[in-house]
């Protein structure tokens, strides 16, 4: 599976920026997920960012998937089941595959792409994204591109550090009958 890996993926400004005014867990528009697949936060679906930096950091991170980005393919900027991600120590997220279709538009979901905004992340910290045959660490303005396909199985893994994971996630879609029209969610390995 080719996973495309951007080091500084964006203006370092504008992503320490976005990493400053990331919300603390006081924020009302976390969702809370705590079961056995995850242990995490995420954006709720029509939330609006608590802060201007984080969208101009999404619009850069848009730009910087674009040479990764087969044509036909566009950025759903209404961020459902995207956006901001949090996992703070103990987080995690078991081995998925990600949703095929998005389930209000029926769109088929081509790539998710994944930003990491902690700005001191290190190896032994955990938090790493996992798939198959490849470990990335989410070190700071790095970016993570991958297609969406029925092998794209990845993982979270258990987050060691007293740091928070921070990262906005951005997908993209295309009207191509999706390849599955059940998974409108997240399947885990096991279902």
């Amino acid at each position: 599976m080719k996973i495309a890996i951007v080091d500084n993926a964006i203006p370092a400004s504008i992503a320490l920026s976005a990493a400053v005014d990331f919300p603390d867990l006081s924020w009302d528009g976390w969702h809370f997920y705590d079961d056995v697949n995850a242990c995490k936060r995420g954006m709720k679906d029509g939330a609006d960012f608590p802060s201007p930096s984080l969208a101009v950091c999404l619009r850069e991170m848009a730009m910087a998937c674009g040479n990764h980005i087969r044509g036909g393919c566009f950025a759903d900027f209404s961020l459902f089941g995207a956006g901001l991600h949090r996992m703070d120590e103990g987080g995690f997220l078991k081995p998925h595959l990600d949703a095929s279709m998005h389930r209000l538009k029926g769109w088929r979901r081509e790539y998710s792409a994944t930003l990491f905004l902690s700005p001191s992340w290190s190896v032994g910290a955990g938090g790493e994204l996992s798939f198959t045959d490849q470990l990335i660490l989410p070190v700071f303005n790095r970016l993570v591109l991958f297609r969406c396909t029925d092998q794209a199985f990845h993982e979270v893994k258990k987050v060691a550090s007293a740091e928070p994971r921070l990262s906005l996630a951005l997908f993209f879609y295309s009207l191509r009958e999706p390849s599955d029209i059940t998974r409108t969610k997240a399947k885990f390995d096991y279902e």
